[in-house]
């Protein structure tokens, strides 16, 4: 360990403090599996009347489950439609078993159940709780926990490792007394391909999720299967647990902001059942900056241009489709010519029929490629399955492209300019294309033209998010496709020479594990600028400045100090090991339990501003159980 005055001077200055407490009981704490939830599919009962949410979770501490939020789809939407029932109040019967769910999705007996649905007496942690039904966009709540024999009673979990169902059983009573709207078997939303993620925060992982449509209970017909496995699950559930964790247990809080974060993804959503929307027969300019390019400056620019003729794509064939049809399709196209765009540069798009385009060839035909993207942004930030891949949402909405179901209704054109011979730009319109599905009169007129400079033009008639209840939002914007980080939205109706991120991004302070007295925990800086080789690892006791403390005077303009230098009892220097990322070990003492520690990091990164070092985010860390 090495005390070193740089250190000490990219910590902060003497000024008033205010205190950033963790000595404390932990937060209440939330793990969502996506967030906005994501949507493929909706998924209901075959001959069961319940459904089934399947994951393992990892408890590294004690903790109260005091609700949890799922994703319902019955509120009489659908192809075909599904009842509405919202606010109606199902049942969720909740089961654990030691271990690992995997493998006992289809043995009720296994987890202590008898043929009736009951639990028996297995000498685990069981609960009932209450789900009511909310529009598939909203959070369907599941409170008012219970014990086994319906008392009320906190849902504590010990820390341990368990796998999980829910079975939400049919609805039969509602939120306002005798008035039950349809009752029934309750539909949920997934997503497919389930990817596999693990979603963990310092107190509990995620993991092993899957969706069962046919439940245990009043099981009708023998032995049903999904995908070939009796009972089995398939896709992936969205789920948030809301909790508190033992009042005693050790936790990291980070706190304040790094430097600098500049992400170049920039996006809006536009909101479901937006008729007009803000940007209805409105033009946009988006002007390429830099050299090599990294952002873009957005201005108003040309009115949407009818095209009225040439060839309509949707009476040709696709490349990819999810649907077998021009509804949720992609089609590959060469440009003519190279369009540079931020991160890199391509000769050929994938158009997607729901109104965005890939900047690459793009072949995958999930609905996750090729289907719209219901108000998340997973594919926009994250890429496709087959990997990373730049694109632009024009108006990325569900579209109805079938012209055999939907009356023959709409095209999407692709023209080049000023000719296929030799293009310097490249136009695609969706025009007169209905949303899904296809509703009489509510058609979007999109316009998307690239240059061989990088421009990029936007341009829109009318725009409609409706869908008849299936949350149809709307995104435009651009993205890598590369996990890199979204900008927060923006008002895209507003912008008048706004200037997007050109992709710096700030290193950040966390830990690999709990401050556990006794334990090694590794405090970890990642995220870190391509040139960073070292850093260092303030650590204080004492009090943090609040909101922290600016070092533009050090050279480090739009950092901020958040502990005090007065409180730094020492720095650690720390260098970049083969993950990318810079770790120290801490080796967390005994007899210290409750007591605070501050941390703040730099990185030694040339090129950013004078001093070539970038701060981190602040941390407090609670030593405790």
């Amino acid at each position: 360990m090495h005390k070193v005055s740089l250190a000490l001077a990219v910590a902060g200055t003497s000024m008033s403090l205010l205190a950033q407490n963790c000595n404390v009981s932990p937060p209440a704490g939330s793990l969502r599996t996506y967030s906005p939830w994501q949507a493929s599919f909706y998924y209901g009962n075959l001959t069961d009347n319940s459904l089934g949410y399947f994951f393992d979770i990892n408890l590294q501490s004690p903790v109260e489950i005091t609700s949890m939020n799922v994703t319902t789809y019955d509120q009489g939407a659908g192809n075909p439609v599904v009842p509405d029932q919202q606010g109606n109040v199902a049942e969720v019967r909740i089961f654990l078993i030691p271990g690992t769910r995997v493998g006992a999705e289809g043995s009720p007996a296994t987890w202590g159940i008898d043929a009736a649905g009951n639990g028996t007496a297995d000498g685990l942690p069981e609960a009932l709780g209450e789900l009511t039904v909310v529009a598939y966009g909203g959070d369907s709540p599941i409170v008012n926990f219970k014990d086994a024999l319906g008392n009320a009673a906190p849902f504590n979990l010990p820390a341990g490792q368990y796998g999980m169902c829910m079975q939400v059983i049919s609805t039969n009573y509602a939120n306002t007394p005798n008035v039950i709207m349809n009752p029934g078997a309750l539909h949920c939303i997934g997503v497919s391909p389930n990817p596999g993620t693990v979603w963990a925060d310092q107190f509990i992982s995620i993991s092993n999720d899957g969706i069962q449509q046919n439940g245990w209970f009043n099981h009708t017909g023998g032995v049903e299967t999904l995908n070939g496995t009796p009972n089995g699950t398939q896709d992936s559930i969205n789920l948030e647990i809301n909790y508190l964790p033992a009042a005693s247990s050790a936790v990291y809080v980070p706190f304040g902001n790094g430097c600098y974060d500049r992400p170049q993804a920039f996006y809006e959503l536009i909101p479901e059942n937006a008729a007009p929307t803000d940007l209805d027969n409105t033009g946009w300019t988006c002007i390429p900056n830099g050299s090599p390019q990294e952002n873009y400056i957005v201005v108003p620019g040309a009115a949407y241009q009818t095209v009225g003729s040439g060839t309509n794509l949707l009476n040709g064939t696709f490349t990819s489709s999810s649907s077998a049809s021009w509804d949720d399709a992609c089609l590959t196209q060469p440009l003519g010519f190279s369009f540079p765009f931020p991160g890199g540069a391509t000769t050929d798009i994938t158009i997607n029929s729901n109104g965005k385009i890939y900047l690459g060839l793009e072949t995958d035909a999930s609905f996750g490629t090729c289907g719209s993207n219901y108000g998340g942004t997973a594919t926009f930030q994250n890429g496709t399955p087959t990997g990373p891949i730049a694109q632009w949402c024009a108006f990325n909405v569900d579209l109805d492209g079938d012209l055999t179901l939907n009356g023959g209704v709409g095209a999407i054109y692709f023209e080049q300019f000023p000719n296929p011979t030799n293009p310097t730009s490249a136009r695609i319109t969706w025009e007169g294309v209905p949303n899904w599905p296809a509703v009489v009169g509510e058609v979007c007129d999109i316009q998307l033209t690239l240059y061989d400079s990088g421009q990029v033009d936007l341009a829109f008639g009318t725009l409609y998010t409706s869908g008849v209840g299936s949350g149809n939002t709307g995104l435009i914007g651009f993205s890598k496709g590369d996990g890199s980080p979204l900008a927060p939205q923006v008002d895209w109706s507003s912008l008048n020479g706004y200037t997007t991120g050109d992709g710096a991004y700030s290193p950040v302070l966390g830990m690999a594990s709990r401050p556990v007295a006794g334990s090694s925990a590794d405090v970890v800086i990642d995220n870190l600028s391509p040139g960073t080789g070292a850093g260092f690892i303030s650590i204080a006791l004492g009090f943090t400045p609040s909101p922290g403390f600016p070092l533009g005077i050090y050279g480090l303009p739009n950092c901020f100090a958040h502990i005090n230098p007065g409180a730094v009892v020492t720095s650690v220097f720390v260098f970049t090991n083969p993950q990318n990322e810079l770790r120290w070990t801490w080796n967390v003492p005994t007899g210290f339990n409750g007591t605070q520690v501050f941390l703040q990091s730099g990185t030694i990164t040339p090129g950013f501003n004078a001093a070539g070092i970038l701060a981190t985010n602040g941390m407090c860390a609670k030593i405790g159980t």
